[in-house]
């Protein structure tokens, strides 16, 4: 037997009994973390959106030789902010 210095305990040993314990503690943290999910999509918020509207217009010409344009507004947050068709 080996000495010991002073003040170091002999702790038991862990025991392991094989491969159903580990499969066992794999399942049962898989099956955990699968319910914390669950769990924590049935609590959150949808999300909303915000909306605006939007203004157009447009202009086409041509038989062979065609060209378009136009343009419009976006209404966002009572703010109109100018777009632009083709050019």
């Amino acid at each position: 037997m080996v000495p010991r210095p002073p003040g170091v305990l002999d702790l038991p040993r862990p025991r392991f009994q094989g491969d159903s314990t580990m499969r066992f503690s794999s399942g049962f943290r898989s099956a955990l973390v699968a319910l914390l999910a669950l769990t924590g999509a049935g609590t959150t918020s949808a999300a909303h959106a915000d909306s605006g509207s939007i203004q157009l217009w447009e202009l086409k010409g041509g038989w062979i030789i065609g060209a378009s344009g136009g343009g419009g507004t976006l209404i966002f947050h009572g703010r109109r902010y100018p777009l632009s068709i083709g050019a």
